[in-house]
């Protein structure tokens, strides 16, 4: 009787053992697929690195030093011709030595004695402009000037053909002899831009500016009315200085 109770326990033992067993051998082959899963991961990522590759192909900036073979050509023509016309204008200015007393009326060899005399005195020499057709230098009285520590004296005498109307300019320190014969004061006028004072004389009129000084102008119109001298005397310049 006991031996036949043993069996069914020793059944039930071996078979507890069999599914602890069947249940080991399951679990011991759960891990093999996990190792294969988690292999495969690292792989692709390390493709990325290639992308190294494309910043050696920035190297290409070699291609900029071609941009500089482009600036050559416009420093070639910085030497432009432009520079050699700038020399022709200097010497038409240089040429012809009596250009700068061009505006004085009267001939070459007139407008050489105003440049002569501006040089020679201390004062401004101021000549005729706007005198017309038929207006030159005067052969007697001679037009002259002279130069001195006080300053210097110009006379000018312009006449009108062969006529007895003549203009008369005196400038710097002369004696009252010339340029004088004033019979009174009408007004003001221009001579040549500087305030002077209107007279009539015997035979016209006259400008006076700063009379008995070093630097005084008088322009007296013989024959003259006083509209005509009145516009010649504004219409005196000066002569430079060269």
């Amino acid at each position: 009787m006991n031996r036949r109770g043993l069996r069914p326990v020793a059944l039930f033992a071996a078979a507890a053992v069999l599914a602890f067993a069947g249940a080991a051998c399951a679990s011991s082959e759960q891990p093999t697929p996990i190792f294969v899963v988690k292999t495969p991961i690292p792989t692709p990522r390390i493709i990325y690195v290639t992308p190294t590759a494309s910043v050696s192909t920035t190297g290409t900036p070699g291609a900029t030093f071609t941009l500089l073979p482009t600036l050559a050509p416009s420093v070639s023509p910085t030497p432009e011709a432009s520079a050699s016309s700038m020399a022709s204008p200097t010497a038409t200015v240089s040429a012809g030595p009596t250009s700068p007393a061009a505006f004085c009326t009267g001939t070459l060899d007139n407008q050489g004695f105003f440049l002569k005399a501006a040089t020679g005195v201390k004062f401004g020499v101021y000549c005729a402009t706007k005198l017309g057709s038929g207006w030159g230098l005067a052969k007697s009285p001679q037009t002259t000037w002279s130069g001195n520590k006080s300053g210097g004296t110009v006379l000018i005498y312009y006449q009108y053909r062969s006529t007895a109307t003549r203009l008369d300019v005196c400038e710097g320190t002369f004696a009252t002899t010339d340029c004088s014969g004033n019979t009174g004061v009408i007004g003001t006028a221009s001579f040549g831009g500087l305030s002077g004072e209107l007279d009539s004389t015997a035979d016209g009129f006259a400008i006076r500016v700063a009379p008995g000084t070093s630097q005084a102008y008088t322009l007296v119109g013989h024959n003259v009315t006083q509209s005509a001298l009145v516009s010649i005397g504004a219409s005196l310049k000066v002569v430079p200085k060269t």
